[in-house]
């Protein structure tokens, strides 16, 4: 029977930079188990966006943090995430600018650098934006967006280098308790004894919660993505973009497309 000292579930983003911090500090024997493979399920289809920009201040303190990590991807984890800081333009709706106001101010306090420019201002970054619903925007100069699967690929290598053992194809059916103590989990594959079990299975995280009568109110949302081609007259001046008002980002793919994603409303 496998033990480990701790047993990581899932293999996105979250679940690779976790392993990599704890081996990095020291913890000898830790393991990955991923249901499918590196980054199938959120991260692999995500934007990768590298922005501070959110409205509650532990998660802007988080973003701030990692923000250094993609500035300087190769020294602190090793081969390369993509980065390109191309900027972030945030177009919030117009009835609420108190709002945002406060919520720039509290991320200046934590140290991003952010500010708001007009509708002209932000034309003039990008001439094909069309700015007519919003009358101020968030500009995030350093910010702008990853390659998801470079980012985890680079973090999987640098944790196995590290001692991390990964294990694909692999399902968590239940995670095993004693009391009040957790013991591991039970696989597809057969048990793995683990007295600390850190679940980042995502979508599928609730149906290892519920037995555990944990509810954290956690709820899974569609999202769609999809790839527009640019016109002949777009102008090459593209950033990366979080539209509130239409629930949606984007941000350029292969230089010469938009990657765009939505995000479905709560029923």
């Amino acid at each position: 029977m496998e033990t480990a000292d701790v047993v990581v579930i899932g293999a996105g983003a979250n679940g690779t930079s976790t392993a990599f911090h704890l081996a990095r500090a020291g913890v000898k024997r830790v393991v990955v188990v991923e249901r499918q493979y590196l980054g199938s399920g959120a991260t692999g289809k995500s934007g990768a966006l590298v922005r501070m920009h959110y409205t509650n201040e532990p998660e802007v303190r988080l973003a701030f943090e990692s923000l250094k990590y993609f500035q300087h991807w190769k020294d602190m984890v090793g081969g390369d995430c993509g980065f390109q800081p191309l900027g972030l333009l945030v177009f919030t709706p117009p009835e609420y600018p108190t709002h945002l106001e406060a919520n720039l101010s509290m991320m200046r306090r934590v140290g991003v650098n952010t500010q708001t420019i007009s509708p002209q201002d932000a034309q003039e970054l990008d001439p094909s934006l069309w700015t007519g619903d919003v009358t101020r925007v968030a500009y995030e100069p350093e910010s702008g967006y990853a390659d998801p699967n470079a980012t985890i690929y680079s973090l999987a290598r640098a944790s196995a280098d590290l001692g991390v053992t990964f294990q694909f194809e692999t399902e968590v059916t239940g995670v095993l308790i004693s009391g009040d103590r957790v013991k591991g989990v039970e696989t597809t594959k057969g048990t793995i004894l683990a007295p600390v079990v850190v679940i980042i299975a995502g979508a599928w995280a609730n149906q290892l919660f519920a037995p555990l009568h944990i509810d954290l109110g956690l709820v899974p949302r569609p999202g769609r993505v999809c790839v527009f081609r640019w016109p002949m007259e777009r102008s090459s001046k593209h950033m990366t973009y979080i539209d509130k008002i239409q629930r949606m980002w984007a941000r350029p793919i292969d230089g010469n497309c938009t990657l765009v994603g939505t995000e479905s409303m709560v029923a």
